[in-house]
């Protein structure tokens, strides 16, 4: 039943699109590479069942098939590994078996001894060199071989490693674990920040700017701008963080009264109080801030009535008032606005120095 299952997945990878990979995360039974003196050996194992198998006479039939063969690559944080592995001469396909031998290696065609996949068994390669150093511990260590427009991969890194030492790399029994595809990043090639290429974890990367308003900087983040929610030079506020208060006393928050808000051009406004004892702040658009009534009074950011010329431009139930605004009756007598006068149906007080106050 599960070779039927496998056999129906190469079909349809089949008839897919060959230009488009199809990828195929897989269990690692085990990896070994090593150095060898004057080259580096490379055993890996999978008995995951999972593995892709290319349907005999597809394009991705690696035997036969266009344009056939195989790739196998080592994927290391530092650098990729290419093991070629040519169509023709040295695979031989059986029923449900694929599998290339060179005795030459790692003369002949490829660096690649043996490569066999057995339907729904086992998956395995045993090369004889690689284009890799081994200096210095690898890491971790992916696995993706490539048969036309299929791909099959296995991670071996944190718990699966055995032996990460200078010329010798061991790992077993790894789990499939959160590798969803094959991508290079996701079998561990670590970002490279100034290559030009917006990679995993880069916000951008010298011409690749990615999201960024503006230039990209040295260590692949954004140059500063307005809404990166960072406090820069000659921005009152950014977002939710807010400067000195004696850059704009609308950035200053009183406990219980005002509260700061940040614009869009990274200046203060304020909500709620505006005016108070050794206070005064600028109101956010659409509202503005009474004059104050006395020495102690508070005054509030106040929404900013509609303007007018005429009656016809307030909304029912006002009207235009003498200052041009569009105003709703409040007061029908002086004592209902007590202590200061009704004018018009709305409450006004007269402050000395400044007249009616019509807030």
């Amino acid at each position: 039943m599960r070779k039927a299952t496998l056999a129906t997945v190469g079909v349809a990878l089949a008839l897919g699109s060959p230009s488009r990979a199809v990828d195929f995360p897989i269990e690692g039974s085990k990896v070994v590479i090593r150095d060898r003196g004057t080259s580096r050996k490379v055993v890996f194992v999978s008995k995951d069942a999972t593995a892709a198998f290319p349907a005999p006479g597809s394009a991705d039939d690696p035997a036969g098939g266009a344009p056939g063969g195989a790739v196998i690559e080592v994927v290391t944080p530092g650098a990729i590994a290419q093991l070629p592995v040519p169509a023709g001469f040295g695979w031989n396909a059986g029923s449900g078996t694929y599998r290339y031998a060179n005795r030459l290696a790692p003369a002949g065609p490829s660096p690649v001894r043996t490569l066999t996949l057995r339907q729904g068994r086992v998956l395995k390669v045993n090369a004889k060199d690689l284009s890799l150093s081994l200096a210095a511990p690898l890491g971790s260590v992916g696995i993706r071989v490539t048969m036309g427009s299929t791909r099959t991969c296995a991670f071996f890194g944190g718990a699966s490693i055995v032996s990460d030492q200078s010329g010798s790399f061991v790992a077993r029994n790894a789990a499939v674990g959160g590798l969803t595809d094959c991508s290079d990043y996701s079998l561990g090639l670590a970002p490279v920040c100034g290559n030009d290429l917006l990679e995993p974890g880069e916000t951008c990367d010298g011409a690749a700017t990615g999201a960024c308003p503006g230039a990209c900087e040295a260590d692949c983040t954004c140059e500063p701008y307005c809404g990166d929610g960072a406090l820069d030079t000659g921005e009152e506020c950014d977002g939710t963080v807010f400067g000195s208060s004696t850059l704009n006393q609308a950035c200053t928050y009183l406990e219980g009264l005002a509260t700061p808000a940040c614009q869009d051009d990274c200046s203060c406004c304020a909500l709620g109080v505006c005016s108070a004892f050794g206070f005064d702040a600028a109101c956010c658009p659409g509202t503005y801030c009474p004059p104050r009534i006395g020495p102690n009074s508070i005054s509030f950011c106040t929404p900013t009535p509609p303007s007018c010329s005429q009656p016809e431009d307030c909304p029912p139930g006002s009207f235009c008032f003498v200052d041009m605004t569009c105003r709703t009756p409040n007061c029908s007598t002086n004592e209902e606005c007590s202590p200061g006068v009704c004018i018009l149906g709305i409450c006004c007080i007269n402050i000395p120095g400044f007249g009616f106050i019509c807030p």
